[in-house]
């Protein structure tokens, strides 16, 4: 699409986030006059908001794995600990070093916290993993990362410094992990991954299966954060739900069967197998999946032979099933949406009727009224993502204001005039805001959250029950360069 072209007319021309308004931002506050924009702007209260509800949605802290690519600020991590969450998805080392030195600034904090690299690392990336692991509070973590190859847990093994690792299974999404029984285009056989398990087991580095289908993605609301006719909301989440529930039944239960299976891991302590699936997208559908439903998962040797047979196109033997033991496995899944804490645009439509408030925005200025019916924001790809899309973020309190394609440092937007019965708009209709428009505050929520905290070095926080304002660091903000950085 060209640049500063026509968005997806379902987008536009509605109003999203009910009940939120720019007041929930300070709009109209004096100390707004003097920060420069464009700003990433956070509400406390919707991240502990966010945080309570993913907790009451997935039926505890213990079964949320949540991804803190999204949020990259300790700040935040300590909300989440403080509600009683200690497991945790990175994905890179910087993001881990934060949480390890979050960890041993809270002196009160007696739990072991378990940080997964969902990431394939490799040469000094591993190293610098491994690294980390002799820096103050590392004790008390617990350390993993992704493989899905012999040599990579060759690889963790000589780290010799006590990371476990997670099979990585690529159920569709083609960006990490085995290709494995996807339509009969697998490239690795399921003795292949059986291989794979039983080598990490023997190495005492195996963790569990990561299986993220991330893939099944797609943003189900239309308007106003609902479809306009509920059967055919409920139509597209069914479809949406069978999706993952093929992609679990298909690639899923015969891998994990296979790694309940089996002695002890002493390298990684007296723990259950895990299983780790879904992020904002799917995670709903899979804590509906009858085999996760309570989050611990228990299987009989029956089971695990059956399915193995089926993985195989063998037939199942009854004189060979009623040989087997009354032993019984037990496994835990957890899911692992991160984006959920702050909340976007992206999200409110994949996933309505949550109750989640969007909590951390871009505040941007107009700049520049270009033509009639259209206004420009200071707010480009260097302040929100823009990789997922156009529009690049939704105006708060204004449906009739709709983002174009971002350059560097620009948003340029439609104003249009909405018809006050049907929602339409008319394009070319007068603006409503050329009276006011150089210099308005805006608040933009991102299509994208995650990779928008990643372009900001500190944001502005409104701390909740404060009326003073907090700058705070982005703490895990970027890459490690050298090895050297992280200090031992």
């Amino acid at each position: 699409q060209r640049m500063g072209g026509e968005q997806d007319p379902p987008l536009v021309g509605t109003g999203w986030f009910p009940g939120i308004t720019p007041e929930d931002f300070d709009a109209g506050k004096a100390w707004l006059d003097d920060i420069i924009s464009p700003a990433l702007i956070v509400n406390e209260a919707h991240v502990r908001h966010n945080v309570k509800t993913i907790i009451g949605k997935v039926g505890g802290p213990n079964r949320w794995r949540p991804h803190l690519k999204s949020t990259k600020m300790k700040w935040v991590w300590r909300i989440l600990i403080e509600e009683g969450v200690r497991n945790f998805k990175v994905a890179t080392t910087k993001e881990a070093e934060a949480m390890i030195q979050l960890v041993h600034e809270m002196s009160s904090l007696k739990d072991t916290v378990d940080v997964l690299v969902a990431y394939p690392l490799v040469g000094p990336n591993l190293r610098a993993l491994g690294r980390l692991t002799q820096t103050p509070g590392a004790s008390q973590i617990k350390l993993s990362v992704l493989v899905e190859c012999d040599r990579a847990i060759d690889d963790v093994v000589a780290l010799d410094c006590g990371i476990g690792v997670f099979i990585d299974i690529n159920p569709g999404m083609d960006r990490t992990g085995l290709a494995y029984n996807r339509d009969g285009e697998a490239q690795h056989s399921f003795d292949e991954v059986r291989e794979l398990i039983i080598k990490a087991k023997s190495r005492n580095v195996f963790r569990g299966i990561h299986y993220y289908e991330g893939h099944i993605s797609e943003c189900l609301a239309e308007r106003d954060g609902l479809s306009p006719n509920q059967s055919i909301l409920k139509e597209k989440l069914d479809a949406r739900e069978l999706k993952c529930l093929r992609c679990y039944n298909r690639g899923l239960l015969p891998i994990f069967h296979e790694s309940l299976k089996d002695g002890k891991l002493s390298a990684c302590g007296e723990i259950k197998p895990e299983i780790i699936t879904s992020g904002t997208p799917g995670f709903t559908h899979a804590l509906r999946y009858d085999m996760f439903r309570s989050g611990m998962i228990t299987l009989t040797e029956s089971v695990l032979y059956g399915c193995n047979q089926l993985m195989r196109g063998l037939p199942v033997d009854r004189s060979e099933e009623a040989k087997l033991s009354d032993s019984i496995y037990h496994g835990i899944h957890r899911v692992s949406p991160g984006t959920v804490v702050f909340h976007d645009w992206r999200g409110e439509r994949q996933n309505p009727g949550l109750g989640l408030k969007p909590a951390a925005v871009v505040m941007a200025r107009v700049v520049s009224n270009p033509r009639a019916g259209m206004v420009t924001l200071d707010c480009g790809s260097k302040s929100i993502a823009a990789e997922a899309g156009d529009p690049a973020g939704y105006v708060i309190g204004y449906p009739e204001v709709t983002a174009r394609s971002c350059s560097e440092e620009h948003m340029p937007c439609s104003v249009t005039e909405l018809a006050e019965s049907s929602g339409k708009r008319k394009r070319g209709a007068t603006d409503p805001w050329q009276s006011k428009n150089r210099g308005e505050v805006c608040f933009v929520v991102p299509e994208h959250i995650c990779p928008t905290v990643n372009l900001a070095d500190e944001v502005v926080v409104i701390p909740e029950g404060s009326s003073e304002i907090e700058v705070r660091r982005v703490d895990a903000r970027g890459h490690h360069l050298r090895l050297e950085d992280i200090q031992v």
